[in-house]
């Protein structure tokens, strides 16, 4: 007999043996009667607040209602936590880790000179969640930050820009991105000494948008190795 998509009721078909109907009608109010208890049983106190055990071994001893949950809180580090019940087995719930991200940037594969003005930054090396996407517009290379909060920092060492240049860097959003904290740092430098200029914010985004590096100079210079970018979600 196939079941429903649903609740897994049984029911006959037409190519079913009228021999077999008795069984079929059995097993078919069965089925439905399982899913009324199912159904009866959430509706209840009992059914409805989380089954608490001091161990693994208490909560597997213990019923429960489908989609009910249960939670450990004496047990071994490992074990102790939530559970939902399916089926006829307690299963833990996987808490989804944090997702990070990070990539190297400079004006192409090959070039670290900066701009007198602006500079559109591409992305290399890029390592963390596959989640985190990278494309390109017409002001360079962006990644696509899935819903939600991030911290995002972006670093880079520069030398060879003439005294008394001001340059600044920032994240830039696209689309479905918001910044909710300052988004640009800006930087005056001395003579042709090494210096370095970084800029730290919180993105919000939406699920489509995105971030891409912003650099400007009054003066062009040169990279010492390319920028670091990095993403971390709060």
């Amino acid at each position: 007999m196939k079941t429903t998509s649903v609740y897994g009721i049984p029911y006959i078909e037409a190519d079913d043996l009228v021999s077999s109907a008795p069984t079929q009608f059995r097993q078919t109010a069965e089925g439905v009667e399982k899913v009324l208890r199912e159904i009866d049983a959430r509706a209840t106190p009992e059914g409805v607040s989380p089954v608490t055990a001091t161990t693994l071994e208490t909560l597997e001893s213990l019923e429960g209602v489908n989609g009910q949950s249960g939670v450990v809180t004496g047990d071994t580090m490992q074990r102790n936590g939530l559970y939902y019940r399916l089926g006829d087995a307690w299963h833990p719930v996987e808490i989804r880790q944090k997702r990070t991200w990070g990539c190297r940037f400079k004006r192409s594969a090959n070039d670290l000179i900066l701009n007198n003005g602006d500079t559109y930054m591409m992305f290399s090396n890029v390592t963390g969640s596959a989640d985190i996407k990278t494309t390109a517009n017409s002001k360079g290379a962006y990644a696509i930050l899935p819903a939600g909060r991030w911290l995002v920092k972006e670093y880079m060492q520069f030398s060879g820009i003439a005294d008394m240049t001001w340059l600044s860097i920032g994240v830039a959003t696209v689309g479905g991105a918001s910044s909710l904290l300052p988004s640009a740092a800006e930087s005056s430098t001395s003579g042709n000494a090494f210096s370095a200029i970084e800029c730290v914010t919180v993105i919000e985004s939406d699920g489509t948008g995105g971030i891409q590096v912003s650099f400007h100079s009054n003066n062009s210079g040169i990279m010492r190795v390319a920028g670091y970018l990095n993403v971390v979600e709060l």
